[in-house]
């Protein structure tokens, strides 16, 4: 009995990540539709991506420099 609950908890579960994956499809695909028909919000957006991108790295580098710092710090 208990098992069979389980599975039936599954398979529910199965199926709303499923209909999630539904959802995101169509999403994805008016997203697509809407960027072919307008072509400056592509560019637009990998500007965006880029930018983000870029803030990531230099966030990251500063994050490693000052770890390095605080170790050297530390260990001297």
């Amino acid at each position: 009995m208990l098992v069979d609950e389980q599975i039936s908890i599954a398979m529910e579960a199965r199926e709303h990540l499923s209909s999630q994956r539904q959802t995101f499809k169509r999403m994805q695909t008016r997203f697509n539709d809407i960027a072919n028909r307008f072509p400056m919000l592509n560019s637009l957006i990998y500007r965006i991506n880029s930018r983000k991108r870029r803030d990531s790295l230099i966030l990251g580098l500063v994050v490693a420099v000052c770890t390095f710092l605080l170790l050297f710090y530390a260990f001297h």
